[in-house]
């Protein structure tokens, strides 16, 4: 997750088996039946960290289509200004 934190991005690991970035994480997923893990930065307009959508894969590892990805991130901007929107509210 650190690395979608510092690249302001989505970062996707589509065979968690692959890339032990967080063991103790990754351990807890797999044991759990989740081979894959997309990560999405929720984002502010100054590129303030404001949260993350984390999304887990099934039993088979695979890359998240491009789609979904797409669809997530406009996702995560929509929650960000639902967000701001409410905290401006009194």
């Amino acid at each position: 997750m650190q690395q979608a934190v510092s690249v302001r991005g989505p970062l996707q690991v589509p065979d968690l088996r692959q890339e032990p970035s967080s063991p103790a994480l990754e351990l807890l997923l797999l044991q759990a039946g989740y081979r894959s893990l997309l990560v999405v930065p929720r984002c502010t307009s100054r590129d303030t960290i404001v949260g993350a959508l984390v999304v887990y894969g099934g039993a088979t590892p695979q890359p998240f289509a491009a789609g979904k990805i797409d669809l997530l991130q406009t996702f995560a901007a929509h929650t960000v200004l639902a967000i701001r929107e409410r905290q401006a509210v009194p």
